[in-house]
């Protein structure tokens, strides 16, 4: 009985193996099934339908923007006065917020000035005391000049008397009037003597008047110089700028509230007036003839590349110099020889920091009624540039005759029709793309200068191992070179 009940056991059980399995493998034909019927279809090729169009022909160079006016507070201009302070009396106590855009009348600035004040009250103080001590002196003087007025005036009634007695003895006798005349002789040498006395002293008293008065005027332009270098502790916006904090020299930070000044140079704000921008090119030697004053261009920040600014060139500089290339790393710098160009933008945006990257595209020519294709659309064959073109529903390899480009149009001389369709993006295996046989003689030509040196170098008995180095350029160039353009390329249907 057991065994009959083991045997329908395992029957039971291949039965379930069996239908389990079945199950399993009807699922896997219903998604295979599900995944081929519903799955999307390839999607179509894109094409470009070639007509004649306008096209500008452009450069683009790399920049940093710039403020055309910049103003620098520094300390040594806060204190440009004849009161020397100490180094505890400058202190900061209200600085603006960095990155606030002032307008003129805001305050930027504040530096304590309680210890200025106090020094204040000290000048004020001596100023009232020299104009006291020349209003006194003033006054004396002028009682001391009515005394010698009527000094004067008894001198001129000596003098009338002596003349008179000298008319009266006219008819007395002969020693009588030599008497008389010697005596108004003596009188007039006698006033000659206390009219000069009485202008020395008058003299003496315009020069002590003098020294008070310039007393008092010193007083006054020490008040003056202090007065301005409280003024200049409080620091006013003159004209709308952007606020940049400088750096502490002796705390390695950005100034803040409570740091105390150096007299020193060293600034303590920047003030990059924003509302006139220029964009600082370093253009190579070799593009010299693509930029000139006037030349109109299109700018975007690499920030926001999406907003595009409109300027033009507005200076450049003469000559070139060997300038290290900002934009790359110390280790794979090399100096070339640039020239610097100025792109004045014709408005401004408050997003702009001085600083910011951004590409700078030139306007070199304007092209009218030319034919055109994307630079996507080309491709070499061969060494050759080729695009596609649609035939009915077959696309057929064809050779072109490029022209003027700028970076993404390129125009085509011959080769194509208006009115023809091309694939606007090249099939995978089409060949290299556009550029990579130019970049790969590039390198080729930069290899060969580059054996001709180290063959110099070891003239020279120089000993110098390049061969790592040359070989990776090797690599570079090997991978530069297109796939394998013998093979025949297939027309496709679609």
């Amino acid at each position: 009985m057991q065994s009959e009940f083991s045997l329908l056991k395992e029957v039971i059980n291949r039965k379930v193996l069996r239908f389990a399995l079945l199950s399993i493998a009807g699922m896997i034909i219903i998604i295979f099934a599900v995944m081929y019927f519903f799955k999307e279809p390839p999607p179509e090729p894109e094409l470009y339908t070639i007509t004649k169009q306008d096209l500008e022909i452009t450069f683009i160079e790399s920049g940093k923007i710039q403020p055309v006016r910049s103003k620098e507070i520094a300390v040594q201009s806060l204190t440009s006065g004849l009161i020397i302070l100490s180094r505890e009396e400058t202190q900061i106590v209200y600085l603006i917020p960095e990155g606030t855009f002032a307008q003129p009348g805001d305050t930027l600035v504040k530096l304590d000035v309680s210890n200025l004040l106090t020094q204040r009250e000290t000048l004020v103080e001596e100023l009232n005391t020299e104009v006291q001590s020349y209003e006194d002196l003033l006054e004396n003087q002028k009682l001391e000049e009515r005394k010698d007025e009527r000094k004067l005036d008894n001198i001129n009634y000596e003098l009338e008397s002596k003349r008179l007695e000298v008319q009266l003895a006219e008819y007395s006798s002969d020693n009588t009037q030599k008497q008389k005349q010697l005596q108004l002789e003596i009188a007039l040498l006698d006033s000659i003597d206390k009219v000069t006395e009485i202008a020395g002293q008058r003299v003496e008293r315009k020069l002590k008047l003098y020294q008070a008065e310039l007393r008092v005027t010193n007083a006054e332009k020490k008040l003056s110089a202090l007065d301005d270098q409280i003024a200049s502790f409080t620091i006013i916006a003159e004209n709308p700028a952007l606020v940049v904090y400088a750096q502490n020299y002796d705390t390695g930070q950005k100034y803040e509230v409570g740091d105390k000044l150096d007299y020193l140079f060293y600034p303590l704000l920047q003030l990059p007036d924003l509302s006139s921008i220029y964009a600082i090119l370093h253009v190579n030697d070799i593009d010299r003839s693509k930029a000139w004053i006037g030349q109109e261009g299109r700018l975007r920040l690499e920030a926001y590349p999406d907003t595009v600014f409109t300027g033009k060139v507005n200076d450049l500089t003469i000559s070139s110099s060997s300038t290290p290339d900002i934009f790359m790393p110390v280790s794979q710098n090399t100096n070339v020889k640039t020239f610097t160009v100025r792109f004045l933008l014709d408005g401004t945006d408050k997003r702009m920091r001085p600083g910011m990257k951004a590409s700078v595209e030139l306007i070199v020519e304007r092209l009218e009624d030319v034919l055109a294709v994307p630079l996507t659309s080309v491709f070499e064959y061969g060494a050759k540039p080729c695009v596609y073109v649609a035939d009915g529903d077959e696309l057929r390899l064809r050779e072109v005759e490029l022209g003027k480009r700028n970076s993404v149009m390129v125009v085509i001389e011959n080769g194509l029709e208006e009115g023809d369709k091309i694939l606007k993006q090249p099939l995978n295996y089409a060949g290299a793309k556009l550029g990579e046989y130019e970049e790969l003689r590039r390198r080729e030509e930069g290899i060969a200068i580059l054996d001709e040196h180290f063959k110099a170098i070891e003239e020279l008995g120089i000993q110098y191992d390049y061969d790592k180095f040359r070989e990776e350029e090797e690599k570079k160039a090997k991978q530069a070179a297109s796939p394998d353009t013998t093979k025949k390329l297939r027309i496709i249907k679609y």
